[in-house]
């Protein structure tokens, strides 16, 4: 587990800093949330690819990263390729307005894939729950969310 986090904080790091590639202004893809009573459309993103082992079984690991062309805000998550469920996503981070927000799965978070291709061709599935300001102890509740994003 700790090796799957180590991977998401360098997919963080290589989002934030390489910005949209791979499926940039896809017009098919979309990740959409009510964010504390706001809705929010993230329509720019970015998948990276990599891999882990874990018991000498090796899985792939598929980070997607969403930012909206209208603001300064982004959501990210990793996805293990093939795997559907309430179990696939340990967490996603949110940016809003600056401020980093986290949703981890193991709490008062939720994401349900319920689509996800061994090809990896789509991932679709749904989220909602607490997220937490690590820095300002803040917390927002995100109500219907969605996302639909095509991998290549």
């Amino acid at each position: 587990m700790r090796k799957i986090v180590s991977l998401a904080i360098l997919a963080i790091a290589a989002f934030t800093f390489s910005g949209c590639s791979g499926d940039e202004n896809d017009s098919e893809s979309s990740i959409i949330a009510t964010i504390g009573g706001e809705r929010f459309t993230f329509d720019q993103f970015a998948v990276l690819h990599d891999t882990y082992t874990i018991d000498d079984i090796e899985y792939e690991l598929i980070t997607v990263g969403g930012i909206s062309s209208t603001s300064v805000n982004e959501i990210l998550f990793d996805v293990t390729k093939g795997i559907t469920g309430t179990e696939n996503v340990e967490h996603i981070r949110f940016k809003l307005d600056g401020e980093y927000y986290y949703g981890y799965t193991d709490g008062d978070f939720n994401v349900n894939i319920t689509s996800n291709s061994p090809n990896g061709h789509r991932i679709v599935g749904t989220f909602s729950g607490n997220i937490h300001s690590e820095n300002t102890n803040r917390t927002l509740i995100v109500t219907h969310g969605s996302l639909n994003i095509i991998v290549n």
